[in-house]
């Protein structure tokens, strides 16, 4: 049975309340999604306020506690756990922010976040960027959605898809638009 197969029987089982299959399932997919927050922590340069074990450890216990878990494959699955470690780094960000009590917050475009040239991001990057997308999912939900997959989890196209249940062609559409207002948000920020 290959990784994927057998990734896709575990989900299944945690699915359907085998507690056993959570720790198998962990065990299964640690080493990619340490691969998927070292991506995720470099992106954030020097500024990473958490290890990449502490992001998955932290993330992955976070899904843990998600009430009705609906993973039809391994897409779903990573869509949930790049919501997990939005909200993970987000409320990191929260606490070191809060810990400093004032200063300036230093804005970026999202373009700088996706493509960073300076890989220096700050707390408040992060922060900003969580707003915007909050503030992105009241207007257009699956647009928000797309960013995060796409930010968080680096997912593909034809993945993001599948789990949204749209074509790629509008998922593109759909990052782009994104993006643009995005952009021009923490622009004006």
């Amino acid at each position: 049975m290959d990784h994927r197969t057998k990734t896709a029987e575990l989900l299944t089982r945690l699915r359907n309340g085998d507690h056993d299959a959570f720790e198998r399932l962990y065990a299964r997919v640690y080493e990619e999604l340490r691969q998927m927050a070292h991506r995720k922590l470099r992106k954030e340069g020097g500024q990473a306020v958490l290890s990449t074990t502490a992001l998955v450890d932290e993330a992955f216990l976070r899904f843990s506690e998600t009430e009705h878990l609906d993973l039809n494959d391994r897409a779903h699955f990573r869509a949930v756990v790049a919501r997990a470690m939005r909200r993970v780094l987000t409320d990191t960000a929260r606490r070191v922010y809060a810990r400093k009590r004032g200063g300036h917050v230093v804005h970026v475009t999202f373009e700088e976040q996706v493509h960073p040239r300076n890989p220096a991001h700050t707390v408040e990057d992060v922060l900003n960027l969580d707003l915007a997308i909050e503030r992105l999912s009241k207007i257009d939900e699956r647009q928000a959605s797309v960013v995060i997959y796409r930010f968080y989890a680096d997912m593909e196209y034809q993945e993001i898809a599948c789990v949204l249940g749209v074509s790629v062609p509008t998922v593109r559409r759909d990052w782009e638009a994104a993006r643009a207002l995005l952009t021009r948000w923490l622009e004006a920020a």
